[in-house]
C-alpha cells in the first residue's frame, strides 16, 4: 500500500507468479479497491503499479472502475 512497484515486485512480496499478480489487482479492482498504473496515471512509470489506500475506496460510480489499469485487460 502506497509504494509504487512493478509486478515482479509484488509477486515476491506476495508470493505469486506475475501472471497472478494481473488477476489479483484485477480482483481488488473488484472488490473496490484503487489500483493505479500508467494506463491511470500517466505520471507513473510503464509497467508499475499503485494501491494508494489499504480500504475500499472506489463506489460502483467511480470513473476509475471504467478505466483498465493494464494493457493486457483492454
Amino acid at each position: 500500500v502506497a509504494i509504487q512497484m512493478n509486478a515482479e515486485q509484488l509477486a515476491f512480496r506476495w508470493e505469486c507468479s506475475t501472471e497472478e499478480v494481473t488477476r489479483s489487482l484485477s480482483s481488488l479492482r473488484t472488490m473496490g479497491y484503487e489500483v493505479r498504473s500508467h494506463h491511470t496515471n500517466p505520471q507513473m512509470t510503464v509497467g508499475d503499479y499503485l494501491i494508494p489506500y489499504a480500504f475500499p475506496t472506489l463506489t460502483p460510480k467511480s470513473v476509475q472502475l471504467r478505466k483498465s489499469f493494464s494493457s493486457k485487460l483492454r
